[in-house]
């Protein structure tokens, strides 16, 4: 929220960088701050206007609570997008004499980051890419100068930041080998009780990219590659055929809901995703020798994926606990229609599937749950690595032995 200050001059500022708007003109208000932005974000110092794309940040620490002794050290940030903030919201209460602005950026950060970690670190490279939405809240006043001229003054401000998309975070190979090397447990997120659904969720997010990285011997699940799938319709003389699925978007995975003594002992989570799938289907029918071929992309937006599961504690051979999960049950729901669109050479057999798969949605729903499902059998595969070969103290804080 640093860059928000520059953005807070709307009204009595020289007129060769913004023009002065009525405070209701939303449109007018929109337009002076991207043009006030676009030309202070190299920095005015005849006005005392620090640079504000990129910036810079020196050094940054983040704990992530009391009790952790994990602590995330960042050097040198360079914050890049900060001039392209486009304008959200503006009032002003001229009782009160209290100003509230947003502002939304798509931001990218890049530097260097040091894990704290058990008294050791470990230092690499770091880049992110997300959109923000920020809010200042301040209050003004109208002062006169000795000289008599009339200025706005802004008071003391309160600053809040959200992220509006989900960040895309990269570590670098050499902070993840460093990490490997020296250590059996896990990298760094925070250890949560069972029923901290938001702890939960940060965890995951890192949990995602220990996959894709193959951490501890666990599988990428982004991009995943499914061989094949298989629907079938005796009732229609319809069948159809997936072949080299590649399904993108799993570490985007959104934690819903955890729930706990469910029938038969068992505990369960609850997964909303957004996938994008690429591969080869095939159409055959009862009335045609020959099979309908094309190349089909299909977005799976917002399904659900119901995982329920049992599982048990024990005591490992270094006197650690560890968590053992054992089959899971997974139920998906599409919460819309997934949409596609078919390539090939063939336009028969591109116009013959359209028309069939527009007709037929359930075919659709079909494929979309058998993608989702497998999916979420490689991520069940991969917890069941992660929880045989790293203690329960490291991932989650004790409560009651039936929270896990």
């Amino acid at each position: 929220m640093v860059y928000l200050s520059v953005s807070l001059l709307l009204f009595f500022f020289a007129t060769d960088l913004l023009t002065p708007c009525d405070v209701h003109d939303t449109n007018c208000l929109s337009k002076t701050t991207q043009e006030f932005l676009e030309k202070t974000s190299a920095g005015i110092p005849n006005y005392d206007i620090k640079r504000l794309d990129p910036l810079v940040i020196p050094k940054l620490e983040i704990k992530f609570s009391e009790k952790s002794d994990t602590v995330l050290h960042f050097k040198d940030l360079t914050v890049t997008g900060l001039k392209g903030q486009q304008f959200s919201g503006f009032k002003m209460d001229t009782t009160a004499k209290t100003v509230e602005l947003q502002t939304k950026a798509d931001l990218e950060i890049v530097g260097d980051i040091t894990l704290e970690m058990r008294k050791k670190s470990y230092t690499g490279s770091y880049a992110a890419k997300g959109t923000a939405l920020g809010t200042a809240k301040y209050d003004y006043a109208f002062k006169t100068d000795d000289k008599g001229v009339e200025h706005y003054e802004i008071g003391t401000e309160t600053n809040e930041c959200q992220t509006l998309i989900e960040p895309q975070v990269t570590y670098g190979q050499e902070l993840i080998q460093a990490l490997e090397k020296a250590t059996s447990t896990p990298l760094p997120f925070p250890a949560c009780r069972a029923d901290n659904i938001e702890c939960l969720r940060r965890g995951l997010r890192t949990f995602f990219f220990l996959m894709d990285s193959e951490y501890l011997g666990m599988n990428t699940v982004d991009p995943i590659i499914l061989n094949s799938l298989t629907v079938a319709l005796p009732e229609e003389q319809l069948s159809f055929l997936m072949r080299r699925i590649n399904v993108t978007g799993a570490r985007w995975t959104k934690l819903l809901e955890r729930k706990f003594n469910l029938p038969g002992g068992k505990n369960g989570v609850r997964f909303l995703s957004d996938l994008h799938v690429t591969g080869e289907i095939t159409m055959t029918t009862a009335a045609r020798l020959e099979p309908f071929l094309a190349l089909i992309t299909m977005d799976i937006q917002g399904v659900e994926s119901n995982v329920t599961y049992s599982w048990a504690g024990e005591r490992g051979v270094d006197n650690e606990d560890y968590i053992l999960i054992g089959p899971e049950r997974i139920a998906v729901r599409n919460s819309r229609t997934p949409t596609f669109f078919l390539q090939t050479g063939d336009k028969e057999s591109v116009s013959m599937m359209e028309r069939v798969l527009q007709v037929k949605t359930s075919v659709l729903d079909h494929i979309a749950n058998e993608i989702t499902i497998s999916l979420m059998h490689s991520i069940m595969d991969n917890f069941r690595i992660f929880a045989n070969k790293v203690p329960a103290k490291h991932y989650y804080t004790y409560g009651s032995v039936e929270d896990n």
